[in-house]
């Protein structure tokens, strides 16, 4: 096995590890703050509602992870039995099926998950009898005599020599992978809820300021920058404040080095208007484990109107 290949397993391992026993100290010291906390008027019904929408959240999040790892462990399988089925019989191995549907992009879309899983079993079903139909194949060579009947056992047992090490390394490397993802949704929830109850946040990075009429919708933007020489895991988090809600998309997103895209931010305006500059919500911005960047987004509502959407640029 190539040394790199060892190490950045290693790597992710200590890095997985270490943010677990964050994500653990974190959630002791939520805990902590909420006790002390916990007599503050009208706290409890604001960390229900900031509760809710960050479950929502976390179900998007674990979702879109669950479906990457579906999506790269099928493959890596399936690349293994092709090498071994070529190495085995290269004269009779089916024509190969064509590589399934690309993930859908990254924003949270229900539907078109469920339409992209429905091509992907399809896919997967063809697969299935792609293999189907050579081991018939290779049953017919053994009882035709062309092909000896311990043929096969041996050369497996070969192959399984030769590669489970390389094929364990890299469902490693894909289970480290899952992990980091579910330790994203824990610590960018715990982050939220232990900012709800400090009541005090940093002063953020950038701040957005958007303007409509009372229970109407706000889009904006905001532009998202790798400017480190990897590509870099970004998660975008959004926190709404008061009576608004405020959600990103797309959630997660892969920034190759130097690569930039745009953030869309959605903000639900109160059917009341408060009087105004409002804080409408905080959005924090992960990626290269280094400090978090954040975005205060302010917003200004206009007297009662039908509600409607409005779109500003950035």
């Amino acid at each position: 096995m190539p040394p790199d290949r060892v190490e950045r397993l290693q790597r992710l391992e200590r890095v997985n590890l270490e943010r677990s026993s964050a994500t653990t100290a974190g959630l002791q010291r939520l805990l902590s703050e909420l006790a002390g906390a916990s007599a503050r008027p009208g706290l409890l019904t604001k960390l229900s509602r900031i509760g809710q929408e960050q479950t929502s959240l976390a179900y998007q999040q674990l979702t879109e992870a669950g479906i990457r790892f579906i999506w790269r462990t099928t493959h890596l399988a399936l690349a293994h039995r092709d090498d071994y089925l070529s190495g085995l019989s290269p004269d009779r191995v089916p024509a190969a099926a064509p590589p399934p549907m690309p993930l859908p992009a990254s924003e949270y879309d229900p539907a078109r998950w469920i339409g992209w899983y429905q091509l992907f079993a399809a896919w997967a079903a063809e697969q299935q009898a792609r293999s189907a139909m050579f081991y018939r194949a290779l049953a017919d060579e053994v009882a035709a005599g062309r092909l000896a009947p311990d043929a096969v056992q041996s050369s497996a047992q070969a192959f399984v020599k030769a590669r489970h090490e390389s094929y364990l390394v890299e469902m490693a490397e894909l289970y480290a992978e899952l992990v980091s993802d579910i330790l994203d949704v824990a610590g960018g929830c715990l982050d939220v809820l232990t900012t709800a109850i400090a009541d005090g946040p940093i002063a953020p990075h950038v701040v957005l300021e958007v303007r409509g009429p009372a229970a109407g919708t706000v889009t904006t933007g905001l532009l998202i920058e790798n400017a480190h020489s990897q590509a870099a895991n970004v998660t975008c988090l959004a926190a709404p404040a008061g009576e608004f809600g405020l959600t990103v998309s797309p959630v997660t997103m892969q920034l190759e080095a130097g690569e930039s895209r745009r953030l869309a931010v959605q903000v639900a305006l109160p059917a009341v208007a408060p009087s105004g500059l409002s804080l409408a919500g905080r959005i924090t911005i992960r990626g290269h484990g280094e400090m978090d960047l954040t975005a205060a987004v302010h917003a200004r509502v206009d007297p009662a109107g039908p509600p409607q959407d409005s779109t500003q640029l950035p």
